[in-house]
This record gives C-alpha cells, sequence and structure tokens, in this order.
C-alpha cells in the first residue's frame, strides 16, 4: 500500500505564527508478503514516487507501522528540517482551519 498525507510544521514564535504544509510519502509493505513482492515494490517505489512529486519525506515500511506514529515522524521532520525549524508539527491540520 502507498499513499501521502499533509501534515503542518507550525513555527509559533509568540511574534508571529509560520504555519508550512509538510508531505509525506510513505510505501507500506505488510508482514506475510512474500520476498518476490517485497523486491517487486522495491524496485517500483521510484515509479510510486512520481505520483507524489513534492513530498518532503519518503518513507518505505516493511512489516512495522510505528515509524508512522507522530512522535517518530515529528523526529524525522524536525532531523531533516534546516534553519526556522517549527516548534511543533500538526498531524490533524486544524490550524488550516483557524488561518
Amino acid at each position: 500500500m502507498c499513499g501521502a498525507f499533509l501534515c503542518l510544521g507550525i513555527d509559533d514564535r509568540e511574534v508571529t505564527v509560520s504555519i508550512r504544509r509538510k508531505y509525506i510519502h510513505f510505501i507500506w509493505v505488510g508482514p506475510n508478503v512474500s520476498v518476490m513482492t517485497k523486491g517487486r515494490v522495491n524496485s517500483q517505489s521510484g515509479e510510486l514516487k512520481n505520483y507524489f512529486p513534492g513530498c518532503h519525506l519518503y518513507l518505505q515500511l516493511m512489516g512495522d507501522t510505528d515509524e508512522l506514529s507522530e512522535e517518530s515522524l515529528e523526529k524525522v521532520l524536525l532531523a531533516a528540517g534546516a534553519a526556522h525549524k517549527p516548534t511543533h508539527y500538526d498531524f490533524t491540520n486544524a490550524a488550516l482551519e483557524d488561518a
């Protein structure tokens, strides 16, 4: 299974609040999938990324989905960021309604 979703990087510095969209693409291969199928998915993952251009993070998960937890994703996104890192991430996208 593959897909993409949106989370928001929120930089709240009291004086100003910046909201940045972060798209996360994932490919998940279940634990009961054969080795041949896993290999096929691995070789085709580049093609799948073409359907989701501009994503900030690409994940390929084999079996376990713990890497899709909010805590895990926030750590990876913060580590990948450069200057002006957000103070936190919003996975509910509620901040879009307030903006």
